[in-house]
């Protein structure tokens, strides 16, 4: 039972540190696309904040800027601590490594896949999806970060 029981976590985190280890290898190949599809994004969220929340839009219109300036090294930032977490994840180092992705997850859930923002189409639709399947990850990383030492 208990080597079932190692071998599934074993599994479980491999699959789970494949997730974001695609995710940075796509963000690599793709480096050209990822920069202006942020910069679109902070766009969207700009956009909505002006209409639907002017009393905030400039409160938050300093953090949009901010990221706007420095996004280049805030994906970098969310790529290397999914990086380093999905590792640490793989070789067993639980807690470290849920940590450091959901320090990832997180923001980059919230501001990559705003669906709340959209009118209903097919844009809505898809951060939609994309935003629950980065909640079930969340929910998974939460899971292992409390689970007992297996082995």
């Amino acid at each position: 039972m208990r080597s079932m029981k190692g071998f599934f976590s074993f599994i479980g985190r491999t699959c789970l540190s494949l997730v974001f280890i695609s995710s940075i290898i796509n963000h690599i190949l793709h480096w050209d696309e990822i920069h202006p599809y942020f910069i679109r994004l902070l766009q969207d969220w700009d956009s909505w904040l002006l209409l639907y929340h002017p009393p905030f839009a400039s409160q938050l219109e300093m953090v949009i800027q901010l990221m706007h300036s420095h996004l280049s090294s805030l994906i970098i930032i969310g790529m290397i601590c999914a990086g380093i977490g999905s590792v640490a994840i793989f070789l067993g180092m639980k807690h470290l490594g849920a940590l450091l992705l959901l320090t990832y997850l997180i923001p980059e859930t919230i501001i990559a896949h705003p669906f709340w923002i959209y009118q209903m189409g097919e844009v809505r639709q898809l951060h939609i999806a994309l935003f629950l399947n980065n909640i079930g990850i969340l929910g998974g990383v939460l899971i292992l970060a409390s689970s007992k030492k297996v082995g």
